[in-house]
């Protein structure tokens, strides 16, 4: 990674991560934005806005209900 980006993959990497992960068998991909959500009443109690994180969303946004 140079500049917060990642610039090799692969399993023989010039220079080793300080941190790796082993994904054998895993889908590894970035979260995506989620532009439609209807968490307007669920953020006020549940800050963390389960189950979004662990369903790969990054981001919400949302407001569109009224609330």
């Amino acid at each position: 990674m140079k500049d917060g980006v990642i610039t090799e993959i692969g399993p023989n990497l010039a220079v080793k991560g300080a941190r790796e992960i082993d994904a054998t068998g895993k889908v590894v991909a970035p979260c995506w934005v989620d532009i439609h959500a209807h968490i307007d009443a669920q953020i006020t109690y549940d800050p963390f806005a389960d189950p979004a994180g662990t369903n790969g969303i990054g981001t919400l946004v949302f407001g569109n209900c009224g609330w």
